[in-house]
């Protein structure tokens, strides 16, 4: 999900090989996203049916475990904590 479904700016040729060969040792259907090059460019792309389901299963089933946490289990979830000097100090993220 970090990389938002192989659509953000941080997606790299390694995550989409990942997901490809992971997709077929889950066995979650034939998976026709294999890396095809394009004729002008030689550029790779995806097609993307079954990596859109497979994402959207994931974000549905992340959605439903975040909506499940209480407002504690939420922020703290993910906070990071630092000491810088005699502060300290918390970030935390939450998807929405």
């Amino acid at each position: 999900s970090d990389t938002l479904n192989l659509r953000s700016v941080t997606t790299t040729e390694a995550d989409k090989s990942m997901v490809a060969l992971l997709h077929s040792y889950g066995g979650l259907g034939r998976f026709s996203s294999l890396p095809k090059e394009m004729p002008v460019t030689g550029q790779t792309y995806y097609e993307d049916a079954d990596i859109d389901l497979l994402a959207k299963r994931q974000f549905q089933a992340k959605t439903n475990w975040v909506v499940a946490l209480g407002p504690y289990e939420m922020v703290r979830g993910d906070q990071k904590d630092f000491n810088c000097g005699a502060w300290r100090f918390g970030i935390s993220v939450l998807e929405v």
